[in-house]
Order: structure tokens, then C-alpha cells, then sequence
């Protein structure tokens, strides 16, 4: 740390104290120069009255010492307020200049003829004519204190005026230097007792002790510092850091060359898989793969719990895809593959920084939607550029629309009824969704259930409706329709949720019903990844009372496998099959997958029966229910059981031989 001495050569003062008055002075003035470590009395060269140019003029006090007084010697200004208006014409592009030389105080007439913009060193009052007063110091004379100010003239623009009195501020030890300025105007013009001296002295070395302190207290300081940006787990630095990497290392000029990488893996699956112990100990691996290789303008950091944010330079786009490829390759080679073999790899969002002025929350928040996206959909690399981002804008808006909907209650669940082919009488219901917008209107899935998927909202929109069978499910109890089951839909990415379980008991548990009535319909495509956890929940879900159903059956991605492995109840056929079972190969199609549920135990219902000529063969089949616009439209609930007397006393007059079309 640079150490800086208050120049003592100024003749005034030698010529009005003894030797004993300079001896305190200069001890006092040794203790203020250690308590200013960051200070340094400059010397700033004074000019004529007018100067040409865009300077800003100071009017100096030449015997404020030692703020600031004149030096006949070097014929200059010197002291601290010199030393403070030249670092602020260094930081801030300003020229700062001093009007008028010698001993002689000009500061009122210039201050009056408002010929500078800034008068010095002065005391309180004595300058008129000033647009604002700012004090820097003040000390205790003869029971009364006064107060040293820095006065500004009318022609001083406020950002002028709002720097000097920011880096005023700013100045430490303020109470010191009053201290140093009280005692050296009560020795002015008295002798002072040796015993003063010894006191002075004693101060001084009292001072020196406190700079000390002072130094190793800094140094603790920044030790801690330095330390708030390490991360504990691994070694490499943290947010923290990276941020102030960022800030400092990535310049406007060089900023086009540079691309943030967001790498990360899903760590609550991996926890849950090998434990927290292995979590720790493949993110250290990543961090030593990542900070050994990054290049000297690069930097890297552990901004999360397994998520690590790089900072590179790469010439093109390619070039950069290729370096983060290489990254996440060498990431999953931990241990043979281990992270691929447990389908818990890593993944990365990439984006490229522009000379525009981009912040680092900004550059790590659009990286992110690019892992976010690779995440989503299975991608190694997910790439943050301006259509990217652009349709991630259009996505989160109708996030919030969505959100707003399912907040304001603009769902609503609906009925479509479920008939017993052998009599044609209901048993049941499928729960529907639909959404009611205020200036669309009601809006049926198609509109809808994709965008909540890619937006990650399905499963609010799943529980939801999901709650409102069990509250009708309530409802029904211990009335004529206590026997009726309904069937609910979950979708994939809310059976392959880790907090599954968790939602369906918290719900469950607010309601009473009998629990076979409650049917979970899965999606067909729900068996098609992450099929470990999708078959502990379904097991999960039997057990506490629950029917499961296969939605969309023979879609495509099902496998007769799956129907003996997991613990299905019933299979719904897809409305394809049902189509085509008009045809001659399209009827022994279906046939042979009814006989073949039916073998394995699982019951069947046939949806999408439209027409007398399918409802006829579906029937024929042995299936155990149908539905589809033959027997039922999609109704309100409110609407539902007004049409299910209508049905069912239509069915009880007319025998169950008769078939009523709604």
C-alpha cells in the first residue's frame, strides 16, 4: 500500500510558531498523514485570472493549512484539497485549475465577479454571493465551533457540484483533521506548555498504533472478501465472483467476442438417485474439468447447486457450440458415462453477448433458457439467440396469461358420460378441461394444453382439475350417484414430477369418497421415459385406492410389454383404431386387443364412438364401456346432471334394449 507525507514547507506558519509549536504541528501532521493512507498533499499549479479553454476554476485560500494553502517555494497550491481535485480530473475527465497565485486571498472578488466555479477552502459565511455551501470539517475554537467549507458559485453545474460533494464525502478521518485544525489555531499566537508535548507526542504514537489496527483490519477485510467469492464446495469462485468477473473483465470493445455458457444437471434427480455425498462429488469433477480448461480471458464459477456459468472468447458461433460440446463430453465421461447411464447428464444453454451493454444477470438469465430448453427437449446444447429469445418473451406472456386464468378460476371442468354397452346406462364420466376466456370465449384443449406443456404449467392445470373430481367425487357420496368413477387426465411431465405423490395426497386428503371411483388416465407417452419413476408412482397411486387407465392405446408408443409390466386397469383405445374398425383388418384389429387386455385382466373402454354402424362392433367386441358423442356430449357440471335424469329415466322407461342418441 503506497504511503503518502503532508508537505510541511510553508513559511507563514514557521514565522508565527517556535520551534515547540512546529514540534506538535509536526506530529499532528505525521498522525493525520497515516490516518489518510489514500491522501496525498499534491501540488496543483495555479493559473492567471482567465484561461483559455474548458477548465474549471477553483478560487483557492492560500493559509488553510494543512487543507490547503499556497507554496511561495514551488508557487503552487498544495494540501489536500489540491491532492482531491486532482484525482477527481483524473477519474472523472475533468480540469481542474486554480485561479490566481500568491499569498494574497482572492476568493471574494472572484466568487463575486463569478469568475469560478468553485471557491476553496473557506470559513462558513465569509464568501457571498455562493449558490450552495458544503462543509468538509469542522473544529472547536474558544467554546465555539466553526466550520470549513467548499462553496459553489452560480456558474457550477449540478453534476459538477454533485461529484465534488460525492468524493467530499468520501474522504475517512474527517474527525481527525478537525482535531488537527482546533489545536493549531489555539497555537497560533500562545506559547504551549511542554507538558503539551509529551501529550501531543503520546497522541501521535497513539495515532501511529490505530494506523496499525487500522492496516491489519483492512487486510482482514479483504482477505474476507476474497473469500465471500470462493465457493466452499469446490474451490472455484461462486456468483459472487463471476459477477464481478464479469463487470471487470468483459469490456464494450471486447464484449462481441464473448459467449456465457450455463452448464448444468439436474441435481434433485441425481440426490435422490446416488445420494448428496455423489451429487458433491461430480460437481467438484465438473468444476476441475471446467477451471482447467478455460483460457486466461475466460472465467468460470459455481453459480448454484449444480449449475456452473462459463465465460469464453470463440471467433464464431460454431466455435463456440464446438468448445461446450467438448466440455459436456468430458463431463459425461465421469466414471465410464455414469451421468448418461443414469440419464442425469449434463446439459448447457449458450449465449453470445453483443457490444451492446449487457448485464450479467441478463447474459446468465438468457443462457439458462437455453439449458432450460435443451433440458426440455432432450438436447445436449440449448442456443440462446434473438428468435430464441424472442418466442421465449411470447411463451413467458402466455405463462402469465395462464397463470392469471388458473388463478381466476378460468377452468372449468367438464363431463363427458360413460356408458355399460351390454344396457347403455352411465357408470361413469370422463373430467375434461376447458378454458373460459374473457375475450375468446371457451377454448378447448387443442388451444391450450400444448402451450401449458412447453410453458411447464400442465401440471397446474392437471391438480386442478384433479381437485375437482375429488370435490365432486365428495359430492356424490352417499347420493343416487355414489357409484359413478370418473376419470381424471395426467399428463407426462406431471407423472415424471419427483413431487407427484406428494400433490395427489395433499389433495386426496382434504376429501372424502370412495377412492376405486377416482380413475388417474395417464397419456400413453407417460411410459415412454423415465419409466422407473412413472412405475413407482402408478404403484404408489394403487395402493391407495386408485384405478389406473391408458390413455390413447395403440398411438404408437406403448409396447405390449408395458401393458404385463405395470399396473394398468383398464386400456382406452385410440379413436384411430375405432375408425378404422369399420374395415375388415381394422375390426380384427381391434378384436385381438380387446382379447388380448382381457387375457391380461385389464378392461377396455373404446372412446370416439360417433356412429350406430361402430357402436354395433364395439359392442361386439366385449368391451366393458364406450364413450364417445353417441351416447353424450361434453357438459358443464352444472349442465351434466340435468342430462343424466333425462338419460337414465329415458333408459328406464324404455328398457335397456332401446338406444337414446344425446
Amino acid at each position: 500500500m503506497k504511503k503518502y507525507e503532508i508537505n510541511m514547507k510553508t513559511k507563514k506558519i514557521k514565522q508565527n510558531m517556535k520551534w515547540w509549536n512546529r514540534l506538535i504541528l509536526l506530529l499532528m501532521s505525521m498522525s493525520i498523514a497515516f490516518s489518510f493512507p489514500f491522501s496525498v498533499c499534491a501540488q496543483v499549479d495555479s493559473t492567471s485570472e482567465q484561461t483559455a479553454g474548458t477548465a474549471i476554476y477553483v478560487a483557492g485560500n492560500p493559509d488553510m493549512y494543512p487543507i490547503e494553502y499556497y507554496n511561495e517555494e514551488t508557487e503552487s497550491y498544495v494540501g489536500i484539497l489540491p491532492e482531491l481535485y486532482d484525482q477527481i480530473s483524473e477519474k472523472y475527465g475533468m480540469d481542474i485549475c486554480y485561479v490566481s497565485s500568491g499569498m494574497k486571498n482572492s476568493q471574494k472578488r472572484l466568487a463575486s465577479n463569478c469568475q469560478v466555479e468553485i471557491v476553496s477552502a473557506h470559513y462558513a459565511g465569509d464568501i457571498r454571493n455562493l449558490r450552495e455551501e458544503y462543509t468538509f470539517v469542522s473544529f472547536e475554537k474558544d467554546g465555539e465551533w466553526h466550520r470549513i467549507c467548499i462553496g459553489f458559485t452560480d456558474i457550477a453545474s449540478d453534476e459538477l457540484t454533485g461529484i465534488i460533494k460525492k468524493e467530499l464525502m468520501a474522504v475517512d478521518d474527517r474527525k481527525l483533521l478537525s482535531d488537527l485544525l482546533a489545536e493549531t489555531e489555539r497555537n497560533r499566537n500562545r506559547h504551549l506548555p511542554i507538558l503539551w508535548v509529551v501529550v501531543v507526542s503520546v497522541l501521535a504514537v497513539i495515532c501511529l498504533i490505530f494506523f496499525a489496527v487500522f492496516l491489519r483490519m483492512r487486510s482482514r477485510e479483504r482477505k474476507k472478501e476474497e473469500t465471500a467469492q470462493i465457493d466452499t464446495m469446490t474451490g472455484i469462485g461462486n456468483s459472487v465472483y463471476f459477477k464481478w468477473a464479469y463487470d471487470n473483465c468483459i469490456s464494450l470493445q471486447s464484449a462481441s467476442l464473448y459467449y456465457i455458457a450455463y452448464i448444468g444437471i439436474q441435481i434433485e434427480q441425481l440426490c435422490t438417485y446416488f445420494g448428496e455425498k455423489k451429487a458433491e462429488e461430480i460437481q467438484i469433477y465438473a468444476a476441475d474439468v471446467l477451471s482447467s480448461g478455460i483460457e486466461d480471458t475466460g472465467f468460470v464459477a459455481r453459480i448454484k447447486n449444480g449449475a456452473f456459468a462459463l465465460a469464453f472468447q470463440a471467433i464464431t458461433k460454431e466455435a463456440a457450440l464446438q468448445r461446450v460440446t467438448a466440455f459436456l463430453d468430458t463431463l459425461n465421461s465421469y466414471e465410464d458415462n455414469f451421468v448418461q447411464e443414469y440419464h442425469v447428464p449434463f446439459q448447457a444453454g449458450l449465449y453470445g453477448l453483443s457490444v451492446a451493454n449487457v448485464s450479467c444477470e441478463t447474459a446468465i438469465y438468457n443462457a439458462r433458457q437455453g439449458y432450460h430448453a435443451a433440458v426440455e427437449n432432450k438436447q445436449q446444447i440449448g442456443y440462446s439467440d434473438k428468435a430464441f429469445l424472442g418466442k421465449e418473451e411470447v411463451r413467458m406472456k402466455l405463462q402469465r396469461k395462464l397463470t392469471d386464468a388458473i388463478n381466476n378460476n378460468h377452468f372449468s371442468m367438464m363431463l363427458q358420460f360413460i356408458v355399460k354397452p351390454e344396457n347403455g346406462r352411465i357408470c361413469g364420466a370422463e373430467a375434461l378441461s376447458r378454458w373460459i376466456d374473457p375475450e375468446e370465449g371457451q377454448l378447448s384443449p387443442d388451444r391450450y394444453i400444448e402451450s401449458m406443456i412447453n410453458a411447464g404449467m400442465i401440471d397446474r392445470l392437471d391438480f386442478y382439475i384433479f381437485e375437482q373430481v375429488c370435490r365432486q367425487l365428495e359430492q356424490w357420496n352417499k347420493t343416487p350417484y355414489q357409484d359413478m368413477f370418473v376419470s381424471c387426465n395426467f399428463s407426462r411431465p406431471t407423472v415424471e414430477s419427483e413431487t407427484f405423490l406428494q400433490r395427489i395426497r395433499e389433495i386426496v386428503g382434504r376429501y372424502t369418497f370412495k377412492r376405486s371411483n377416482l380413475i388417474l388416465e395417464l397419456t400413453e407417452d407417460a411410459l415412454a421415459d423415465n419409466q422407473a419413476l412413472v412405475f413407482e408412482n402408478m404403484n404408489a397411486c394403487k395402493k391407495m385406492g386408485f384405478r389406473i387407465a391408458l390413455d390413447d392405446f395403440g398411438s404408437g408408443y406403448t409396447s405390449f410389454r408395458d401393458l404385463a409390466e405395470y399396473p394398468v386397469d383398464v386400456i382406452k383405445i385410440d379413436r384411430f383404431i375405432i375408425m378404422k374398425s369399420v374395415t375388415e383388418k381394422g375390426n380384427a384389429l381391434l378384436t385381438g386387443i380387446v382379447r388380448l387386455a382381457h387375457d391380461l385382466g385389464i378392461e377396455v373402454l373404446c372412446e370416439g364412438v360417433e356412429t350406430e354402424e361402430q357402436n354395433e362392433i364395439i359392442k361386439a367386441t366385449g368391451c366393458e364401456y364406450i364413450q364417445g358423442y353417441y351416447y353424450s356430449r361434453v357438459f358443464p357440471v352444472e349442465h351434466a346432471m340435468g342430462f343424466y335424469e333425462r338419460y337414465m329415466g329415458d333408459k328406464g322407461a324404455k328398457g335397456t334394449g332401446s338406444v337414446t342418441h344425446y
